[in-house]
């Protein structure tokens, strides 16, 4: 089973998180690193699937700090 179709879904939503997080509203930001999550996951689970070792862990990293941004906007 090819699972190719998940790049294309983990792209968008990097992207479309990238624009929320620069928008100046709490829940604008809080919904883009939401985002961010979602296709670290997804890229995540590709990069595993096609053994891409290297991008595993940058996306993991990448979880990792969006995670820590979406928490510290919480708090804001």
């Amino acid at each position: 089973m090819t699972i190719d179709f998940l790049q294309w879904p983990g792209a968008i939503l990097g992207l479309l998180g990238a624009l929320l997080v620069a928008q100046k509203t709490s829940e604008s930001r809080q919904l883009g690193f939401g985002l961010w999550i979602l296709s670290n996951v997804l890229l995540i689970v590709f990069a595993a699937a096609v053994g891409a070792w290297a991008l595993v862990g940058m996306y993991a990293c990448y979880a990792g700090t969006s995670a820590w941004g979406w928490r510290n906007n919480r708090v804001l």
